[in-house]
C-alpha cells in the first residue's frame, strides 16, 4: 500500500498469472474476478500495478477511475494505466472483459514507431479514461476478444 486518501490506505492490485509460464497478459471477465480470492475489495479504491482495458458487454452501472465516477453501458471501454486508482461498483447484472498486462508486455509488443500510439492510449492526462463504442465497432472488438481468448488459452495449455 502506498498512497492514502482521507487517511484511508489504498491497496495495490498486483498482476496475477493463471500459470507460471504465462506471458504478462491476461483476459478475464468481471464475473470471474468476483470469484478470485484477492487481498482487497474490488469495490474499494485500489491502485493497479499493471495496465487494464475494461470492455463492458452487458448491463449498466458505475465505475470509478481516480475517484471520478463514470457511468457505463454495453460498449463502454475504460483505459486504466499502471498506478491509477479505480474501483468497481458491483452490479451482478453487468459484465465485461478485463484485458490486463504489464508494461513489459506492452514494450515487447511495440517493435516499431508505428505502434507507439499504444503507449499514448494509456496517457491519462491527454486521453479520457472512458470511451463509448458504436455497435459495429463493438461487434468487431468482441470478435477480436474471442480470438484472443482462444490464443491465450492455447498458449497457457501448451
Amino acid at each position: 500500500m502506498r498512497a492514502q486518501r482521507n487517511n484511508i490506505p489504498i491497496p495495490d492490485a498486483t498482476f496475477i498469472k493463471d500459470v507460471e509460464k504465462q506471458i504478462e497478459f491476461n483476459l478475464i471477465t468481471i464475473h470471474e474476478l468476483y470469484s478470485w480470492e484477492i487481498d482487497h475489495s474490488i469495490e474499494k479504491p485500489h491502485r493497479l500495478s499493471f495496465n487494464a482495458i475494461i470492455i463492458m458487454f452487458k448491463g449498466k452501472g458505475i465505475h470509478t477511475v481516480d475517484f471520478v465516477p463514470y457511468s457505463y453501458t454495453k460498449g463502454t471501454v475504460f483505459f486504466i494505466t499502471k498506478d491509477q486508482i479505480h474501483n468497481f461498483k458491483i452490479n451482478p447484472d453487468s459484465d465485461g472483459y478485463i484485458l490486463y498486462f504489464t508494461d513489459n508486455f506492452l514494450t515487447r509488443l511495440i517493435m516499431n514507431d508505428d505502434l507507439n500510439i499504444l503507449h499514448d492510449i494509456f496517457d491519462y492526462i491527454y486521453y479520457p479514461a472512458k470511451i463509448q463504442l458504436d455497435n459495429d465497432v463493438f461487434d468487431d472488438v468482441l470478435k477480436l476478444i474471442q480470438v484472443s481468448t482462444a490464443e491465450l488459452n492455447s498458449a497457457i495449455i501448451s
